[in-house]
C-alpha cells in the first residue's frame, strides 16, 4: 500500500478517533484515566496525520499506526476495567476506533 492510500484510509481512523473523543467530552460518567487514554490516542493521531503529510515512508507510517493501536489497546483494557461505570456510547465509540485502527494495520501487514 502506498503513502496516499494510507492517507486516505488513515481519514476513517481519525474521525473515529475524533468521535470516542467527543463521546468522552460529552459524558458525566467517564473516569480520569479513559479520558486520559482516549486524549493520548487524539495526540498520537494527530501526530500520525502529520507524518502522512509529511512523509511518503511506509515503514514509519506503519510505526506510527502500530503505535495508535498499542494506545487503542489500552484504551479498550481501560473501558474493561471501568465496567457498568462507563456509559455504553462511550465504549462503543472507543471500540470503533479501535477497530478502525486495527483494519488499516492488518492492511498495512
Amino acid at each position: 500500500m502506498h503513502a496516499n492510500q494510507i492517507k486516505e484510509r488513515f481519514s476513517g481512523v481519525a474521525k473515529s478517533i475524533d468521535n470516542a473523543s467527543l463521546a468522552c467530552q460529552l459524558s458525566n460518567g467517564v473516569p480520569d484515566d479513559l479520558r486520559d487514554r482516549v486524549h493520548d490516542l487524539g495526540k498520537e493521531s494527530e501526530h500520525t496525520r502529520q507524518i502522512l503529510e509529511t512523509e511518503s515512508n511506509v515503514n514509519r507510517i506503519a510505526e506510527c499506526i502500530d503505535t495508535l493501536e498499542k494506545l487503542g489497546d489500552r484504551a479498550i483494557q481501560t473501558c474493561r476495567e471501568g465496567g457498568n461505570t462507563v456509559d455504553e456510547d462511550v465504549q462503543q465509540a472507543i471500540r470503533e476506533a479501535h477497530d478502525a485502527i486495527a483494519h488499516l494495520k492488518h492492511q498495512l501487514h
